[in-house]
C-alpha cells in the first residue's frame, strides 16, 4: 500500500513540476501595464471599495499579498513608504502579543512601526480551531494617506476592466 501511494506522489510531483516549467516559459517578464492591471484586480478582490472610502485600503492576512501590494503601490503608483499606514486587526485573545506581532509585520514589510496605527480587537470567541495558533498573525490593513484621487483611479480603472471584460 505505501509503494502505491508513493508512486502516486512522484507521478503527482512530475506533472507539478511539468506544470511548473511550462509556467516558467509562459511568463517571462511583466510590463508595467500588467502589473498595474494585476494590483487593479487584486485592489478589487482586496481593497476598500465603499462609496464613503477616502484613501486607498487594502486587507489580508497574507504576508506575501500584502508585500506584493505595497510594491505595487510604490512601482505603478509612485506611493513613498511614508504615506503608507498600517494597522492590525486581532483576536481579543491576542491583545498581550500586539508589540509582537507588529514588530512581526515591520520587519516582513520592511516598515517601521511608528507606521502602526492603534490595532483593532475582534471580541468574538474562536468558531475554528487552528493546529498552530502562535502562526496567527491577525489581520492587516494597509492605508495610503491622502490617497482619494488614487482611490478614484483605481476604481475607475475597475470599471473599464468591467466594461472590457463583462460586456455581452
Amino acid at each position: 500500500l505505501n509503494d502505491y501511494y508513493g508512486k502516486k506522489r512522484k507521478a503527482k510531483k512530475l506533472v507539478i513540476d511539468k506544470i511548473q516549467k511550462t509556467v516558467l516559459n509562459d511568463i517571462k517578464k511583466l510590463s508595467d501595464n500588467e502589473l498595474f492591471l494585476m494590483g487593479t484586480m487584486l485592489y478589487w478582490a482586496e481593497g476598500f471599495k465603499s462609496k464613503s472610502e477616502h484613501r486607498l485600503g487594502f486587507c489580508n492576512s497574507d504576508p506575501n499579498m500584502i508585500l506584493f501590494y505595497i510594491k505595487w503601490l510604490k512601482n505603478c503608483l509612485h506611493i513613498r513608504p511614508k504615506e503608507i499606514t498600517l494597522r492590525l486587526t486581532l483576536n481579543y485573545s491576542y491583545k498581550n502579543k500586539v508589540s509582537e506581532i507588529e514588530e512581526l509585520w515591520s520587519k516582513i514589510l520592511k516598515l517601521p512601526r511608528n507606521q502602526f496605527t492603534k490595532p483593532f480587537f475582534q471580541k468574538t470567541k474562536w468558531l475554528k480551531n487552528y493546529a498552530n495558533k502562535e502562526q496567527y498573525h491577525g489581520v492587516l490593513r494597509v492605508h495610503v494617506r491622502k490617497s482619494v484621487k488614487l482611490l478614484w483611479k483605481i476604481l475607475a480603472s475597475i470599471d473599464r476592466v468591467k466594461e472590457l471584460m463583462l460586456k455581452k
